[in-house]
């Protein structure tokens, strides 16, 4: 029977390939899957709407769950690994236990469409972007410094500690955000030496 990947799924393998060239993504299921009801397995007419990321090469497959699951992409229905699960049908209860046969330690699975495993309809071909990318490190920031990430400094430092001495996001490293610096840095149980590097960043997100 011939077959084709939904499109969807293509896009999140080139998202993925894009950041580990090497990266082994199975499709179509062997014939484990083909005695059960199964996303890897062709629809009727004819269309995958899974994938399985290998961890091989160095692929991260924890991030690129967490990043499925917070893309919110139109045509994701369920991702599995590491004994947990992911379904859009239940997003408020969050990541769930997966109690299935194959724990999904070495890989993530990621389904796609509405429906029955192995009769997907819906937006399984919607090729919306997943942001499945690698982090921007983000810049070393001390006093005297401006514009945007100072900015998105501020709001941070507000978030981490909101109330009556929030702070002005106007883009400027002044001694009012060193001073919040610090004291976020004193609250995280950091350096406090008034710099935002990556540890402050972190601690911030």
């Amino acid at each position: 029977m011939s077959w084709r990947l939904a499109e969807s799924l293509e896009a999140l393998s080139a998202e993925v390939r894009a950041i580990w060239p090497n990266a082994t993504i199975w499709t179509i299921g062997d014939a484990a899957h083909r005695a059960t009801a199964s996303d890897h397995n062709p629809t009727g007419l004819g269309v995958v709407t899974a994938i399985d990321i290998m961890d091989f090469g160095g692929v991260k497959i924890k991030r690129i769950a967490r990043r499925v699951k917070k893309s919110k992409h139109p045509a994701l229905k369920y991702c599995i690994t590491n004994r947990r699960i992911f379904s859009v049908k239940y997003a408020d209860q969050g990541w769930r236990p997966y109690t299935g046969s194959n724990p999904h330690t070495s890989h993530v699975h990621v389904s796609v469409g509405v429906g029955p495993d192995g009769w997907s309809t819906g937006p399984y071909d919607d090729t919306s972007p997943w942001r499945i990318k690698r982090r921007k490190r983000r810049r070393v920031l001390r006093e005297g410094d401006k514009g945007r990430a100072v900015k998105r400094l501020q709001r941070r430092l507000n978030k981490d500690d909101p109330g009556p001495r929030d702070l002005g996001v106007d883009g400027r490293f002044g001694p009012l955000t060193a001073k919040r610096v610090r004291q976020a840095q004193h609250r995280h149980h950091l350096v406090v030496d008034g710099v935002v590097g990556p540890l402050t960043w972190k601690a911030l997100s």
